[in-house]
């Protein structure tokens, strides 16, 4: 999020404090993310340590929490998982934002910082850990389950807004922008609207194993630290799916911004064979298209609760999507193979 959450910093002090037993002597905001229901700090306590804070204004998915407290306690080590509350509670409360507290991982971005060939091993091999984990039944029943129903919002964000541009000339001249870029692609949009839907509606027809996937997993989701750890973040929202949903960040350069040949057979030498249905990648490139620009779409037409900055980045980031090479381009290379 960009935009800071309409929080004080006393708000959060007294929320931490009483939350957490935290005594805050710093609290900084971090224009990090896209989720424009969630905001994130640093701060810092008494005695210097630091802590990462995330605040949602919406439902935090609490299977989540639990998922990457299971993943810690059998051992594995790349996971960061929320610290629990004075009273062993999931989270705290700020207001109308949930507070969820971590520990602070000093590090860069692997998508800033770059993997190294021994990181794109370990990722791969952390993922597998991940695909090969068996949770108890209590806690994989609460789990999201892949349903191949493409996101209802973003589809009818896109479907407005497909008759919208045809019709209107906009006075605000981002918006007008953007239409205008809209009507020039108007019919790859359409055909990625369909086919997401047309994918989704053959593989609920199809028996795929299911596994536990992180469903975010690309390079900007791991940190990297100075002494060359690697830690997995944003386990927003784990779920039961085909390997797909987390190799699509692989495979054939991800999903715009992913690896080379050469790292991506680094990552295969930690992560082992896989066979992966390309049905079932394809309906997730273009189901992770969709969902993008409708979120992208929605900041610049429908959200006034945004600042400008977060409007230009969005318009230009619904745009970048179809570039040579980046995830339109990569979603349409798979019709032929399906």
């Amino acid at each position: 999020m960009l935009d800071r959450p309409d929080l004080s910093d006393e708000q959060i002090h007294v929320c931490l404090l009483d939350t957490y037993g935290l005594h805050t002597t710093g609290i900084e905001f971090l224009p990090l993310g896209y989720d424009v229901h969630a905001g994130v700090y640093r701060v810092r306590d008494a005695d210097g340590h630091a802590y990462f804070l995330k605040v949602r204004h919406d439902t935090v998915y609490e299977p989540g929490i639990h998922v990457t407290r299971y993943l810690k306690a059998q051992g594995m080590s790349q996971v960061v998982a929320p610290l629990p509350t004075i009273n062993g509670a999931l989270f705290g409360q700020i207001e109308s934002f949930a507070a969820l507290l971590y520990p602070f991982v000093t590090g860069e971005s692997g998508m800033d910082a770059g993997l190294t060939d021994a990181q794109w091993v370990t990722y791969g091999a952390a993922l597998r850990t991940i695909h090969e984990t068996r949770l108890p039944d209590d806690l994989a029943h609460t789990l999201s389950t892949e349903t191949f129903v493409p996101h209802a919002p973003a589809l009818r964000v896109l479907r407005q807004f497909q008759q919208r541009v045809e019709q209107e000339q906009f006075d605000d001249p981002l918006q007008q922008q953007l239409a205008t870029f809209w009507l020039n692609h108007h019919a790859a949009i359409r055909h990625a609207i369909e086919q997401t839907e047309r994918l989704g509606q053959r593989l609920q027809a199809h028996r795929l194993r299911f596994v536990l996937c992180h469903a975010d997993i690309h390079t900007n989701n791991l940190l990297l630290t100075p002494a060359g750890d690697l830690y997995i973040v944003d386990w927003d929202q784990p779920m039961l799916a085909p390997t797909a949903r987390d190799l699509m960040f692989i495979l054939d350069r991800g999903i715009g911004f992913g690896p080379d040949e050469r790292q991506e057979a680094l990552f295969f030498e930690g992560y082992g064979a896989a066979e992966v249905d390309p049905m079932a990648l394809a309906y997730y490139r273009y189901e992770w298209l969709v969902q993008d620009l409708g979120s992208f779409a929605e900041m610049v037409f429908l959200r006034h609760d945004v600042s400008e900055a977060t409007r230009q980045d969005s318009a230009r980031l619904f745009m970048v999507q179809f570039a040579a090479g980046n995830l339109a381009d990569i979603a349409r290379k798979l019709d032929e193979k399906i």
